[in-house]
């Protein structure tokens, strides 16, 4: 299984990066890379099953520690 997730990403950047480089569109390869990368990391980890971080937790922490109505009024319930 990790052959196949090592040759997917293989063929992903033998496809895409030499028409960004042959186009001279390093900006597009810049960030092309950064969310190629993000997606390996993220593969990986859901292969061997690390822990990802979830940036979410943090901000439903602090709305759980707000009163109900002004999150109801936020979410638009237009109920009371």
């Amino acid at each position: 299984m990790l052959a196949i997730l090592i040759l997917i990403f293989v063929v992903i950047v033998a496809l895409e990066v030499p028409a960004l480089i042959k186009q001279r569109q390093y900006r597009g390869l810049v960030v092309f890379m950064s969310f190629y990368l993000l997606g390996v990391y993220l593969g990986l980890a859901q292969y061997y099953g690390w822990a990802i971080y979830n940036p979410f937790t943090m901000i439903l922490n602090k709305l759980s520690s707000l009163p109900l109505a002004p999150i109801m009024i936020m979410a638009g319930c237009g109920c009371g």
